[in-house]
């Protein structure tokens, strides 16, 4: 008799395979979640999320991106990393002192912002560019097209492929992506081939 059960990509635990929590550790995300940079299941446990805004307060604590646990829902499913992933564009901790995208002028990361707060809430006040006036420039840098995660100028080592601008870690996951899509399509094309020619009586 064929079972049903699968193990939970979290605790190892045996599931329903249309399972949507597991009832041994309580992961929302039994069967794993894709790495946005490799593509292959993570742990949601050993997963770092991306935060959606380019650089939220957590880049005060070096890293822009925040440790998931196995009851977190993230916030965007497209924003998950495994830790190593992650660390191949963040291989370093982010720099106290960045560059405005304009002008280039130094700009401390602890005061380009401040947060306003209320009873109900509140939010983060992006601080303009004292030399240039860009109104938020810290929060205006760009993502990669590929990973989605930010690229910081003179931080990154940046690549231009057509229109679009990646991390090098990502232009060269790109690049061998395409080659082995290439070398697949090449193969299938040659197999079509030999079935034509087989079929073909002399």
């Amino acid at each position: 008799m064929q079972t049903s059960l699968w193990p939970c990509f979290e605790c190892g635990a045996r599931i329903s395979k249309s399972a949507r929590t597991c009832p041994s550790c309580g992961s929302k995300f039994p069967f794993g979640i894709q790495c946005r940079f490799c593509y292959q299941p993570t742990k949601i446990s050993e997963a770092i999320e991306s935060p959606e805004g380019p650089l939220s307060p957590d880049v005060r604590s070096g890293f822009p991106g925040r440790r998931l646990t196995p009851a977190d829902v993230p916030f965007n499913l497209r924003s998950v990393f495994h830790e190593s992933c992650y660390h191949k564009i963040f291989s370093s901790p982010v720099p106290t002192i960045l560059p405005c995208p304009d002008c280039y002028a130094a700009i401390s990361v602890d005061n380009a912002s401040h947060y306003e707060g209320f009873e109900d809430g509140g939010y983060v006040k992006w601080l303009p560019c004292v030399r240039c006036g860009r109104p938020d420039p810290l929060h205006s840098l760009g993502r990669c097209s590929y990973c989605g995660l930010i690229m910081i100028p003179g931080f990154h080592h940046l690549k231009k492929r057509g229109n679009s601008l990646y991390h090098h870690e990502c232009s060269r996951r790109l690049k061998n992506g395409c080659s082995l899509a290439l070398i697949a399509m090449l193969i299938g094309c040659a197999a079509v081939l030999v079935v034509l020619c087989s079929s073909i009586k002399p």
